[in-house]
């Protein structure tokens, strides 16, 4: 890794700039409405067809010859006709929440005049880039179990339950918006929260209160995401245990015993670059240099998003390698922002919210060098 020269080092990111998003389709269930064979309508770019429209007649043999069960749920056409929309990704992997709300725009104009109430299924869907060869995603009811109890009940009307005051209030008001962004994938939606959350300012301030805010839990956050990545880099799947004389069994009561909080300590002992050079990062000081890069680096991250945000509600423009950035970088800022507001609140339960927001702000100024 020491050897890598500049060119090596961030070819990577040259690639990614200069790749072309392949196109591909996007094909979901609407229920409420049905279509015979022959016909089909366009709105802008997502076009309705019935289900026995030969256009689906590849799609529909590789499925069922592939997965008869799964097939056979899908083209279920009781009350159902079939919507077809572009999408471009650079992998499997896109925007669905985004592209949802263009559909959803379609699927609203349908009901609308066809007097009818018409809703999209995500339940199952399917991508082609062909419409001979696909991929599907299937949901299946789940139950929940004892651990899923436990992850519903962390929850912040249950963390903050025996605490009152304004500032309490007003975060946990936000809740839906947050919740809103998560399920419909929806980056638009997180700049909603933020700017809800410090309504009595700009964009800017916004912008320039959250990048500050994070700094007071960065080195926290940053050495615990370094250490669950070498704590799971470590597992027999992943770690070449063999390479230095261990058997499956030794190496795995070695790292049970260590645990995540030796996992560093664990790992010196073993001639990795890419582990040594994050064991590094861990060891470095933060510098007012340092400090003060990081607090551009968000700004620039955070006024991307506004941008966006502004992109998308203005003219409904989205660049797709903007999006898949913001896609990655956006949601864990802005989770970590909500929790430590939680904690704040229970720090100083009776202050409002911008007495709250004042005494974090000097606090993340305090913790600089």
């Amino acid at each position: 890794m020491q050897q890598r020269d500049f060119q090596k080092q961030f070819q990577g990111i040259v690639n990614f700039l200069n790749e072309t998003p392949s196109k591909r389709y996007l094909i979901l269930k609407v229920h409420g409405v049905s279509m015979n064979q022959t016909s089909s309508f366009t709105y802008k770019e997502v076009r309705f067809l019935g289900f026995e429209n030969a256009e689906f007649d590849n799609i529909r043999r590789n499925f069922f010859a592939t997965d008869e069960e799964n097939a056979t749920l899908f083209f279920q056409a009781a009350n159902c006709l079939l919507a077809v929309t572009p999408v471009y990704s650079f992998d499997d992997d896109f925007p669905l929440g985004q592209i949802l709300k263009s559909v959803q725009d379609a699927v609203d104009y349908l009901g609308i005049v066809v007097d009818r109430n018409v809703q999209i299924s995500t339940e199952t869907y399917l991508v082609t880039s062909d419409f001979i060869d696909i991929y599907w995603k299937t949901s299946y009811p789940k139950e929940i179990g004892e651990m899923q109890l436990n992850l519903l009940e962390d929850t912040p009307f249950i963390f903050l339950e025996k605490f009152s005051g304004q500032a309490k209030i007003h975060i946990l008001n936000q809740e839906s918006t947050f919740i809103g962004a998560i399920k419909s994938e929806d980056i638009e939606g997180y700049w909603r929260y933020l700017e809800n959350l410090f309504a009595h300012k700009g964009a800017q301030a916004v912008i320039d209160i959250v990048s500050t805010i994070l700094l007071l839990n960065e080195k926290l956050d940053r050495d615990d995401h370094i250490t669950q990545y070498l704590f799971s880099s470590t597992s027999p799947w992943n770690f070449d245990y063999q390479r230095f004389g261990m058997t499956p069994a030794e190496f795995i009561a070695i790292r049970n015993k260590l645990g995540l909080k030796k996992a560093k300590h664990f790992l010196e002992n073993f001639d990795y670059p890419f582990f040594n050079e994050l064991i590094k990062i861990l060891s470095k000081r933060y510098t007012k240099k340092r400090w003060s890069n990081l607090q551009r680096y968000y700004n620039s991250l955070l006024l991307q998003l506004y941008e966006a945000r502004n992109g998308i509600t203005h003219a409904n423009l989205l660049h797709n390698k903007a999006y898949f950035k913001l896609e990655l970088t956006i949601p864990p800022i802005v989770t970590r922002v909500r929790r430590l507001l939680f904690s704040y609140v229970r720090i100083y339960p009776t202050l409002a919210f911008q007495e709250l927001i004042e005494i974090i702000l000097q606090d993340a100024k305090n913790n600089l060098p």
